[in-house]
């Protein structure tokens, strides 16, 4: 039996049953067959973009817990790749006894915090933003942007720092020159090198 998800074959016993999915998937495949690998319990990785990313960190969210998008897979980064590998990964993120959300008139009362997930969604498009909302409501996960997390804004303040500084390590080296090129024009006999002399 084989499912064809926009062009693409794939055997619907590998899905069900498939250790690792290492398909490169667009975005529409990406919302079809997550649902269909959510039910797969003996998948362990997936490759939708490049990275191999481990199903068994997606599924062990614990509460209380701060994962880091960089955490689920090999190379660490803060961001998905693309909006297929966040569609895929939100389909697929499942909480450690997770229960479902509280009932409306218990929604102002204190609930134990559930996980948090950082991941820079600033690139993302609508599909993969609302997949990422779908799957925090589901999992009782708590989405923060990693420009928002305390170290993502250090990050940030440290890349405009270091920017800085290079930026007046160039000015300077660009006077150092243009005062060393002055020098040696009234070395050699003429007015001056700097723009007052030409």
């Amino acid at each position: 039996e084989t499912l064809e998800v926009c062009g693409d074959v794939y055997s619907v016993e590998e899905l069900r049953s498939g250790v690792r999915l290492g398909a490169s998937l667009s975005t529409s495949q990406a919302i079809v067959l997550a649902p269909l690998l959510r039910r797969n319990a003996s998948l362990r990785w997936v490759r939708p973009a490049g990275a191999w990313l481990s199903v068994s960190s997606m599924r062990s969210l614990r509460s209380g817990c701060v994962f880091r998008w960089g955490s689920l897979c090999t190379q660490s980064v803060d961001a998905p790749r693309n909006d297929a590998e966040c569609i895929l990964v939100a389909g697929l993120l499942e909480a450690e006894g997770h229960a479902s959300p509280p009932p409306p008139s218990l929604a102002g009362a204190q609930f134990p915090q559930g996980a948090m997930l950082e991941v820079d969604m600033r690139r993302l498009g609508t599909r993969a933003k609302c997949s990422l909302t779908r799957a925090a409501k589901r999992c009782g996960l708590q989405l923060v942007g990693s420009e928002q997390a305390p170290h993502g804004r250090a990050r940030e303040k440290g890349g405009s720092a270091g920017c800085c500084l290079a930026m007046a390590a160039f000015i300077l080296l660009m006077l150092v020159l243009r005062l060393s090129e002055d020098a040696y024009a009234r070395r050699a006999g003429f007015p001056g090198a700097l723009l007052s002399q030409h």
